[in-house]
């Protein structure tokens, strides 16, 4: 006897551990909340849906008209940036008890102020998120058992050319590229693990390995022409100094450890 309710115990306990949750949005749209680990955060998510008391009947590219908010997770650390649709935004997040969540109320943000943009309900609308779940591929916030934004994850292929259109210097001289740079634009090309390229003077070539949003790059190997007027010193010693990467639409983004921007290609 004391067998037979064992099993049915444990059977019990089975059909408990597997059952998934459904919740709703406010749409209507039933999801199934499902347990997931924190590990399936990694990557870059870009907003699908959000629901807002400011979003007053506004399409999500009426809200958000220069570009839609995105989250970058970095599971390694526990860290995310990204940008509310105006300005960008970047900090810790906690996970605990499998799906719930801390995020919004960890975030510093820059000060730009963005006409017809609705970043306070973003950052508000983040700020109530209490659990996660990832659905068809994509991320749900909830608040109360309610799907309050949902994001798809976006594929960040750091492979082709790139063409340099953005350089931070340490004298930060208002100077451009093409008087930095006047017989050819620097370039960057990634394949595989090989990096390839040149100075705006010579030709490089090096590895680099990447995860999550960090990048490493091997020691680099370079012709040894001189050409008059070409900074290529400046762009080298930008090189040396990249540790972090990001893709943002059709451009890339390369920054130092303290998360400045260093290098802003566009893809050829």
């Amino acid at each position: 006897m004391k067998k037979g309710i064992l099993l049915l115990a444990i059977m019990a306990f089975t059909v408990a551990c597997n059952t998934t949750k459904k919740t709703t949005t406010k749409t209507d749209e039933t999801v199934e909340i499902t347990n997931v680990t924190e590990e399936e955060l990694q990557g870059n998510w870009t907003l699908d849906f959000i629901e807002s008391a400011n979003q007053k009947g506004k399409k999500l590219n009426e809200m958000f008209p220069n570009k839609l908010p995105n989250l970058n997770f970095n599971t390694s650390d526990s860290t995310v940036y990204g940008s509310d649709g105006c300005n960008r935004i970047s900090g810790s997040y906690e996970v605990k008890n499998g799906n719930e969540i801390s995020i919004g109320d960890k975030l510093a943000s820059t000060m730009m102020a963005c006409q017809g943009v609705e970043d306070h309900a973003f950052n508000q609308t983040l700020s109530k998120a209490t659990k996660f779940t990832i659905s068809d591929g994509k991320l749900l916030f909830l608040s109360d058992d309610v799907v309050i934004m949902r994001f798809v994850k976006e594929q960040s292929n750091i492979e082709g050319t790139w063409e340099l259109v953005k350089i931070q210097t340490k004298d930060r001289s208002a100077k451009g590229i093409d008087m930095r740079f006047p017989l050819k634009t620097p370039e960057l090309t990634f394949n595989g693990e090989q990096l390839s390229g040149n100075t705006g003077c010579n030709n490089i070539s090096s590895t680099f390995k990447s995860s999550g949003d960090s990048i490493e790059f091997g020691a680099i190997a370079m012709t040894k022409m001189f050409c008059e007027g070409v900074e290529e010193h400046v762009f080298t010693d930008a090189i040396n100094a990249v540790k972090k990467f990001r893709i943002d639409g059709d451009y890339l983004v390369l920054s130092n450890n303290d998360s400045m921007d260093l290098l802003t290609f566009k893809r050829k």
